[in-house]
């Protein structure tokens, strides 16, 4: 038997936000990825941006094999993404800032909103910072168990897109 992990995403401008929940719907992690389209700012006309899909946006929602396997990048194992359209070296690895991925998952402790409190705003693609990213692994880590091999499901609830 295959053991099943769901990552539930909402999507932000910024930053796609999600959450590892096993089979009986326990959260493990909250996670953090690169936004689901990116705007051409340096085009800006009348107020409208244009969205686009590049090689480090998050990966299309699906079901994907995963794999314990030895990452040439980090030069340590991590778990990788099989099949993913397009793509290649789709990881869920360490990270606490959004710019940190490409494409890849990151597994947090908690995710903040850098914006919420204050009165300047942030750069664009420093709003959402996820702490303790090697601790969020580590319960992903103890939720596997022994299995070097999963199922994982990515979806969203659309009604909360902001797109």
């Amino acid at each position: 038997m295959i053991k099943r992990l769901t990552i539930l995403r909402e999507y932000e401008i910024e930053a796609t936000l999600g959450r590892i929940v096993n089979e009986s719907g326990f959260t493990i992690c909250p996670t953090i990825e690169r936004p689901r389209f990116y705007y051409d700012f340096e085009n800006v006309r009348d107020d409208k941006m244009t969205p686009y899909i590049n090689e480090s946006c998050c990966i299309l929602e699906g079901v994907y094999q995963v794999e314990w396997t030895l990452s040439p990048d980090f030069g340590r194992y991590t778990f990788e993404l099989k099949d993913v359209p397009q793509r290649t070296g789709i990881r869920i690895h360490r990270a606490n800032k959004v710019d940190q991925l490409e494409g890849c998952i990151a597994p947090v402790s908690e995710i903040i909103d850098m914006n919420k409190d204050e009165d300047e705003r942030l750069p664009f693609a420093e709003r959402w910072y996820g702490t303790s990213s090697k601790k969020a692994e580590g319960a992903l880590m103890k939720e596997l168990g022994s299995f070097d091999k999963f199922e994982l499901a990515i979806v969203s609830n659309k009604s909360l897109c902001n797109i």
